[in-house]
């Protein structure tokens, strides 16, 4: 499954992001074991892919939270998609952007997340 959050309205796109994992906590992981979040700021694209295949630890899903990866380059994003297309069933993420769509639409994975379920 695979998510995206996000708007100019930061207040309500975050208080979705905390009832998500809140969600998550309370369903399928109480322990919290399985929570990862990254952010572009701080973590690499190759740190980031490799997180998509780590298997859940004592669960049966994992919650991969991925903050302003819409913000990389086309080759980093690139790399993502094929992480998205190839990544388990057990591993949930949510790709949360702070930012409206009008700013998104240059990202090339953006097209992609958009056509989600649950966007």
């Amino acid at each position: 499954m695979i998510l995206l959050i996000y708007g100019e309205d930061t207040f309500r796109a975050r208080k979705t992001l905390v009832a998500t994992r809140k969600r998550f906590l309370a369903q399928r992981d109480p322990g919290g074991l399985n929570v990862v979040s990254l952010s572009f700021v701080h973590d690499s694209v190759d740190r980031t892919c490799q997180e998509f295949f780590a298997s859940p630890f004592l669960a049966e899903k994992r919650l991969l939270v991925l903050e302003g990866f819409l913000g990389a380059t086309a080759p980093e994003q690139e790399k993502l998609r094929l992480a998205i297309e190839h990544k388990p069933e057990s591993t949930v993420v949510v790709f949360f952007e702070d930012s409206g769509a009008e700013s998104l639409t240059h990202a090339p994975l953006f097209s992609l997340l958009r056509g989600q379920k649950y966007s």
